[in-house]
């Protein structure tokens, strides 16, 4: 017999860039500049052209969350068979097959046509929408323990 409850296709899901994304990858940066402003090479660096440097670098950081932030949002709809379909940014209706990777707290969707990829974080994906994307996947956690008591 069929299991029936597969079956919800297409499934619509909205992709936003993630407020969490955005401040990890800062923090990543922030950590860089840092690591960079404390080495020893920047010891002889007079006290002036590092703050300006640390200045530089905090208005480059960020631009680069703004400039992430203002990434279009995405409506996906999951087709039968991995395919997906959506319009982008100039108005065009694509369609192609789809591959998800899922690595807690990220899940990672693949259009696979030009190598483009959409990542959800937790706080843009709800559990109903992430378990239709693992059913639409027809994906199933990790062996690991671990990482089936984080993705529930």
């Amino acid at each position: 017999m069929q299991d029936l409850s597969t079956n919800c296709y297409p499934c619509r899901l909205d992709w936003r860039p993630s407020r969490c994304g955005a401040a990890f990858e800062a923090l990543l940066m922030l950590a860089a500049v840092a690591a960079f402003g404390s080495s020893r090479w920047m010891e002889a660096v007079p006290v002036i052209l590092l703050a300006a440097s640390w200045l530089l670098s905090l208005v480059l950081i960020a631009r680069h969350m703004l400039r992430r932030q203002r990434i279009p949002s995405l409506m996906l709809e999951l087709l039968p068979g991995r395919r997906l379909r959506w319009r982008d940014s100039d108005g065009v209706l694509r369609e192609s097959a789809g591959n998800l990777h899922e690595q807690w707290p990220v899940a990672v969707l693949d259009f696979g046509i030009d190598g483009s990829t959409r990542v959800f974080w937790p706080d843009t994906l709800c559990d109903s929408r992430r378990r239709a994307l693992r059913r639409w996947a027809d994906a199933t956690p990790d062996a690991s323990p671990l990482t089936q008591f984080w993705m529930g």
